[in-house]
């Protein structure tokens, strides 16, 4: 049985990381921990006595799945511990979760009610009677394509290993979370085909091909390295933990179009069409470190009292990337018979920012073991935080229009227009969070292996946020249009800028958050946490958690 569990442990490489933590923790008001709870801090991993097995039925994803309903989040999750390794504790979990889903693209089947989802294409033909005799002598045909898509996927994985020697407790641990989620918009990726014919020459009259594709692509990623340490005195307990947490996201697109218009296909000799050309690229990357750093003490002043004290601390920076930026080019060449023009539109934006995050967070617990069947606790909390969080936007933008009529002769009738403009505009958000809570909670056992628990947070939380923004430099729109005759003309368009803006929100909220739940063990191998039974005739609220022990 030894070798067998922990060749399961070394299968499942790791857990999805409960946002709450156990069902033990969340239902007696974040007081009494669980041995799940002991797992991320890994120099705490050796005081989980024997081994222990999470699987989906364990409910760490958002603890929200219900068994006996439909609810589920639909993750991977599997990880555990065990203390079967003399001196070395390992404990580790993994979730994941990837789908592929087909969304509406605006396309219909045969009826209004027949939507078309994921790569939908539609081919219409219509037939005409221009010269009114009784018989088709037109066609058009016209071919509908778009794709609508959401594509994400998520994995977690955490490992942790503790080492104990005498009264000394260590430990190193490794967290990763990866989130990438790509969305195709049915607004930025389409077809659209024209073909107009003849039924009597069989000669194409006039053709369109319009096309856009571009998937929306949104990715973060986090890794998180943690060493902590612990040490026994005869009193009480300190520990101190602290890592490094690289970071970084981004957001971007690139989508790009083409259109172009013939409308004389059937003569090669005679250019008659218009051609158009768009890109819209977008991209915002983000990196940075957050270190954190916390400090805890358990004392035991009697026999039956614990009482514990978390100093915590962290402090967080990020910046865009060099390659921050923004473009829109268009551009358009249209044939007059005679004559041409020529359209070229660019607008850039350039961003540059950057993100400081910190606070501070004291708590305490006192625990009391009132009797053998009855745990009581209480706590206070006192938290601040603050952050800093600017960016700059720095815009321009250069449009060249340029016509010729085409009879050969430079006049004023054929003309370049350039138009420019350029602005930059700074953003700032400055905000402070504080935080007020009193938790109490208890645990009472109705017979040995049942368990009842209920608690209460009251909090109070004050948050100041201000934004400004700036108008820090700007060029007014400039236009000149040069004729055919060597002649121009120069002028600035009419300019009224937002200079400035502010807002302050100053917000209190008091809230009271009320926990319950349930703890069974029927036998030493099986622990059932429940939470969500307010109707205790209708399982399908119930939210249940199940950790297999060894």
């Amino acid at each position: 049985m030894r070798y067998l569990v922990i060749a399961g442990l070394a299968i499942s490489a790791a857990l999805a990381l409960s946002p709450k933590g156990s069902f033990r923790y969340q239902s007696t008001a974040y007081l009494f921990e669980d041995d799940y709870d002991l797992l991320f801090d890994p120099a705490r991993i050796p005081l989980i006595e024997g081994s222990r097995v999470y699987t989906n039925l364990s409910n760490f994803i958002s603890n929200q799945e219900e068994h006996f309903s439909a609810r589920t989040e639909d993750y991977l999750l599997i990880g555990g511990s065990t203390d079967l390794i003399a001196y070395i504790y390992p404990g580790f979990v993994l979730d994941k979760y990837c789908s592929k889903e087909a969304l509406p693209t605006g396309l219909f089947g045969q009826t209004m009610f027949d939507t078309l989802k994921g790569d939908a294409r539609t081919v219409e033909t219509e037939w005409l009677d221009i010269d009114n005799n009784g018989t088709y002598d037109h066609r058009v045909t016209r071919v509908n394509e778009k794709k609508a898509w959401n594509d994400s996927t998520d994995i977690d994985y955490y490992f942790g290993i503790g080492y104990k020697v005498s009264d000394l407790r260590l430990g190193l641990s490794f967290f990763n979370t990866n989130s990438s989620f790509t969305f195709t918009n049915p607004y930025y990726n389409w077809l659209y085909d024209r073909r107009d014919s003849s039924l009597i020459s069989n000669a194409l009259t006039y053709t369109v091909n319009d096309t856009f594709s571009g998937p929306d692509k949104y990715k973060t990623d986090s890794k998180r390295f943690i060493i902590s340490g612990w040490y026994e005195f005869e009193t009480f307990s300190i520990g101190l933990m602290t890592g490094i947490n690289p970071i970084s996201r981004d957001s971007n697109y690139v989508h790009t179009g083409s259109s172009f218009e013939n409308r004389s296909p059937a003569n090669p000799l005679v250019q008659d069409y218009m051609k158009t050309t768009m890109v819209d690229s977008f991209n915002k990357p983000w990196t940075g470190t957050n270190f954190p750093i916390g400090l805890s003490i358990f004392a035991y002043p009697m026999e039956n009292m614990e009482s514990r004290f978390y100093l915590n601390f962290f402090t967080r920076q990020e910046e865009l990337g060099s390659d921050a930026a923004s473009q829109q080019h268009n551009t358009m060449d249209s044939t007059g018979q005679p004559g041409y023009a020529h359209l070229d539109a660019q607008t850039w934006h350039k961003y540059r920012g950057d993100l400081s995050n910190k606070g501070i967070n004291f708590s305490t617990k006192q625990l009391f073991e009132v009797s053998e069947r009855f745990d009581l606790g209480f706590g206070l909390e006192l938290g601040a935080w603050d952050w800093q969080d600017s960016l700059v936007d720095t815009m321009w933008s250069l449009r060249v229009y340029e016509y010729n009529n085409g009879d050969t002769i430079s006049g004023v009738e054929d003309y370049r227009v350039t138009t420019t403009s350029s602005d930059e505009w700074v953003k700032k958000v400055s905000g402070v969070k504080k935080l007020f809570s009193i938790p109490v909670g208890f645990d009472f056992k109705l017979v040995p292996s049942l368990s009842l628990r209920l608690g209460a947070i009251h909090s109070i939380t004050w948050t100041d946020i201000t934004t400004t923004g700036r108008l820090s430099a700007f060029e007014p729109v400039f236009t000149r249009t040069e004729y055919g005759d060597s002649t121009f003309f120069e002028r600035v368009g009419p300019q009224s800028e937002l200079q400035a803006t502010s807002e302050t929100i100053n917000t209190i909220e008091h809230n009271t958050y009320f926990t319950y739940g349930a703890g069974f063990n029927p036998i030493k191998n099986l622990q059932i946490d429940i939470m969500g039974f307010r109707n205790l005739t209708n399982l399908s609220n119930w939210k249940l958690s199940i950790t297999f022990k060894f």
